[in-house]
């Protein structure tokens, strides 16, 4: 995906927070621990900002990643636009190279990589259900 590259800093007292538009508004921290994710927060960034809210932490070539996520108005176990977005803040401060394995909170592998201006994200697919209709 093509993106506009938007990047804005939001100063809190505590943290900065990056508004970056992944496709959709995220608010991203980069933080040490993410294990601490106050939902309450989260909840009161996301609708101040009218966006998903993201933590993150990089250990080497992965990054860990944790959603706040609009319309759920809770935390997610993923978030594809959530996890590009924090590529893209750890990417451009040089933490992460141009491709990196991402842990969301399902503990799925993913990945994001950025190549001639395009980022990419992918991982495995696997089937979880089969839906049916009722005539």
């Amino acid at each position: 995906m093509k993106l506009g590259g938007l990047l804005i800093p939001v100063f809190l007292i505590w943290l900065t927070w990056w508004l970056i538009d992944s496709g959709v508004p995220h608010l991203v921290a980069v933080r040490d621990n993410i294990e601490d994710f106050n939902i309450e927060e989260a909840r009161e960034l996301r609708h101040k900002y009218n966006a998903n809210v993201n933590i993150c932490k990089v250990e080497g070539d992965t990054m860990y990643v944790r959603t706040y996520e609009r319309g759920v108005e809770d935390e997610t176990l993923a978030c594809g636009t959530g996890m590009v977005a924090c590529f893209i803040r750890n990417h451009q401060e040089k933490k992460v190279s141009d491709q990196v394995k991402v842990h969301p909170k399902s503990g799925d592998e993913l990945y994001v990589s950025y190549e001639n201006g395009i980022y990419r994200f992918g991982g495995k697919v696997t089937k979880t259900f089969i839906a049916e209709t009722i005539e």
